[in-house]
């Protein structure tokens, strides 16, 4: 649970693929989806 709170925690992640490859090689699959959302939300708020 220690990656998926440094992500949370580190919002302009540049291992972001990292990451995601890390995320499909573990449990954290859904929470991939999640902070994929949570992504796009962020950038729409930017806009």
């Amino acid at each position: 649970m220690n990656l998926v709170e440094s992500v949370v925690q580190d919002k302009h992640v540049q291992n972001r693929e990292l990451v995601i490859v890390r995320l499909i090689n573990g449990e954290i699959v859904v929470f991939l989806k999640v902070y994929k959302c949570k992504t796009v939300k962020d950038s729409r708020e930017e806009l």
